[in-house]
């Protein structure tokens, strides 16, 4: 248990290797002084973020955190507890900040609560944090949801629930096969999100970027003020045009601020 650090009790034995997420290198340029971890949303993977370094400047390394059940892991039963996942997450982003070289997270949905207590887990464990948290598409993790659980719901029923809420890019929805693939993980996800449950603790010493849509139905705008209590570093909020999925209908305009913002870091 991790509450005297105010985290949301994910297991404390050694990860078994099926518990162990996976940084994926996206790139590795010789002139990195940054190297950023991107935890995607729900049922995603690394394939998310494979854009995104011919976007960034050299000065970016960026790999992708890879969960059970997705990709090349499509064969591992996924996690579907929220401590599980921060459990792995640590296991692939623990080496690196052990170095104390610059280091960054950048988590949308889903990924922006896991990159939450993923900090705050590994400031648990006594190792250095990142230098800035980007929180994409997410209300703030001690407001609760607005909408009813759906994770337990039959495969129709809970498709028609994702996709009413804007849960689902509509390329995976347009192609069955690819769907059938994706569910598992995506209903784990799900689960693990509506699962969680927010335990108080100090706010963490890294600034916060916080990123949201304008039209995102899942995270109205006034929810994403509320992640200025968590942090006693400097907290800022921009908003970008699109719904939940903003990050990749304006994929350009998020990858430049995400540049930026890591260049003033």
């Amino acid at each position: 248990m991790i509450h005297h650090t105010g985290g949301m009790s994910p297991a404390t034995t050694r990860p078994s290797s099926e518990h162990i997420a996976a940084a994926v290198p996206l790139s590795r340029p010789a002139t990195a002084t940054m190297h950023l971890f991107c935890l995607p949303y729900a049922g995603g993977g690394a394939a998310v973020f494979r854009h995104w370094p011919a976007l960034l400047p050299p000065t970016t390394a960026v790999s992708a955190i890879r969960l059970p059940g997705r990709e090349s892991r499509i064969g591992e039963p996924p996690l579907a507890d929220m401590g599980q996942m921060v459990t792995a997450a640590v296991a692939a982003v623990a080496r690196t900040a052990a170095t104390g070289r610059p280091y960054a997270l950048l988590g949308h949905s889903l990924g922006a609560l896991v990159a939450f207590e993923l900090v705050r887990a590994l400031r648990a464990r006594d190792l250095p944090g990142p230098d800035r948290l980007i929180v994409s598409g997410r209300r703030s993790p001690d407001m609760d949801s607005s909408t009813s659980p759906i994770g337990h719901l039959p495969e129709q029923e809970f498709l028609a629930q994702v996709t009413r809420y804007g849960g689902m890019p509509p390329d995976i929805l347009d192609h069955p096969g690819l769907l059938d693939l994706v569910l598992p993980a995506l209903r784990a996800d799900i689960t693990a999100a509506e699962g969680y449950r927010f335990v108080p603790g100090p706010p963490l010493d890294c600034p916060i970027s916080v990123f949201g849509g304008r039209a995102d139905p899942l995270t109205p705008q006034a929810q994403l003020s509320g992640w200025r209590s968590h942090s006693n570093a400097e907290v800022n909020v921009r908003l970008f045009d699109g719904g939940h999925f903003f990050l990749n209908d304006n994929r350009p305009a998020v990858v430049d601020a995400v540049g930026t913002t890591l260049a003033a870091t």
